[in-house]
């Protein structure tokens, strides 16, 4: 029932935004006829198309096209061809495109670029091969979706684009809707990306690293990073500290040497996914990154997602870890050790322990075992396997170690994959729990990417 609600709310919420543009360009066009002397019967007309713009954009590409049939008809090809090319032909984000009898672009208002050529060849910023699609129209008309410039914005958007094949010449036009960062994060992406080369392109290379490098340029969690033709970071506005070196030797928290992908990007684009810092959670989560290459440069952006402790409990276990490493930079070791002997650092069965420089224990759920020596009876499991010395092998790379330990979250011993790793002369860790097997199902040294399985030996 709560989903149903949830439904109707939205559908309500998107009706009355509907309702208050159409009141907002009746008011405007009442408003315009009153002081320039159009008619009544004009003014109606006029009405009438705003609000079928509004209220229904596919009615009114189909009878936008329709017109310049009926313009074709009456006047002529080439006195149709000649106004479809002119600015006063446009109509906010609808214009009328015309291909002919060889689908060549003899007609497009908005990219007279587009002269002369054939779309067939053409694909959108996610690799979307629409221009087939335009030119395979037959009489009975096509819809075809892409991403393309919507002139009225400036922003790469969705177009949905009606096109019918008519005296053997084609004739198009189509609607934009921006597209969703919360529905469609992939495509939105993409446009960024593309509205990031789109600025270059208009600018210059100064002025697109000078952009990229501000604040300005951030939109919540996405924002452009630029590579130059050597792979070396130009612009980095969510990590300034970053310009001038190269992500090619860049591995993410679970040692996936991501950067090497990045740097590899073509003129085609490619996807690269890894774990980073999201700057507006300040939280590691898994990174979707779209890099491409242009002009000898490499833009990119992309977006963020939670990294989910059910169905990624490895990463999220170093996710937790980097997380302490980061406090600990930022606010030191009193006031890190502080937070994570408080019940509000544990999330779940994840907590943050910490041993000093002495090998002994700093932070952890059961207070009982504070200042305990990890090379000691701390570092010893029921089955009598000494773990301890294994974690203390860790580096600034961090190494996993599997073991029996309490689980703290319910009293039982149980397996603990952890996620250990020195930093600053101090060893953090952290790990999850998972159900004692037989004896004979006990991980040994060097199975998987685990080292080993051990529990205190006091329980």
């Amino acid at each position: 029932m709560q989903e149903i609600w949830e439904r109707v709310k939205v559908n309500a919420d998107a009706i009355m935004a509907t309702l208050a543009g159409i009141l907002a360009i009746v008011a405007l066009i009442i408003a315009i006829a009153g002081t320039t002397g159009v008619t009544r019967d004009e003014t109606r007309e006029m009405i009438d198309d705003a609000v079928m713009r509004v209220a229904d954009p596919p009615g009114y590409a189909q009878a936008f096209v329709a017109q310049a049939i009926d313009r074709y008809e009456a006047e002529g090809r080439d006195a149709t061809v000649d106004y479809y090319n002119t600015r006063e032909s446009v109509d906010g984000p609808w214009y009328v495109i015309v291909y002919d009898e060889n689908t060549e672009t003899i007609a497009h208002p908005t990219r007279k670029d587009f002269l002369g050529q054939s779309p067939r060849e053409r694909t959108d910023v996610t690799g979307n091969s629409y221009g087939e699609e335009i030119a395979s129209a037959t009489e009975d008309g096509r819809w075809v979706d892409y991403v393309f410039v919507n002139p009225a914005s400036g922003e790469p958007e969705r177009k949905h684009t009606w096109v019918i094949k008519h005296d053997g010449l084609l004739f198009a036009s189509g609607w934009y809707e921006p597209i969703s960062r919360e529905d469609d994060p992939a495509t939105y992406t993409q446009a960024v990306v593309a509205s990031a080369i789109s600025r270059y392109d208009a600018g210059g290379r100064e002025a697109s690293i000078a952009y990229h490098q501000s604040e300005e340029s951030i939109d919540g969690p996405w924002y452009v990073f630029l590579l130059d033709e050597n792979g070396y970071v130009l612009a980095n506005p969510a990590r300034p500290d970053f310009v001038g070196t190269t992500p090619a030797v860049r591995s993410d928290i679970t040692g996936k040497p991501y950067g090497l992908e990045v740097v590899a990007a073509d003129e085609n684009g490619r996807w690269v996914d890894y774990v980073f810092v999201n700057p507006v959670t300040g939280e590691p989560e898994r990174k979707h990154t779209w890099v491409i290459k242009h002009d000898g440069l490499s833009f990119a952006s992309g977006w963020y997602e939670p990294i989910s402790r059910t169905d990624d409990p490895a990463t999220f276990t170093q996710a937790f870890v980097a997380r302490a490493l980061s406090r600990y930079n930022a606010e030191g070791l009193d006031a890190t050790v502080a937070h994570y002997n408080t019940p509000e650092s544990l999330e779940g069965q994840w907590y943050v322990f910490i041993f000093d420089e002495a090998d002994r224990l700093l932070t952890h759920p059961d207070p009982s075992l504070l200042g305990d020596d990890l090379k000691g009876s701390l570092g010893t499991d029921i089955t009598g396997r000494v773990f301890g010395l294994e974690m203390l092998q860790a580096d600034e790379d961090g190494i996993w170690v599997s073991y029996v330990f309490v689980n703290p979250a319910n009293g039982q011993p149980q397996v603990k994959h952890s996620w250990v790793v020195r930093h600053d002369g101090l060893l953090f860790g952290s790990g999850w729990y998972e159900s004692v097997p037989g004896e004979d199902q006990l991980p040994v040294s060097g199975e998987d990417h685990f080292a080993a399985v051990v529990v205190p030996s006091d329980g």
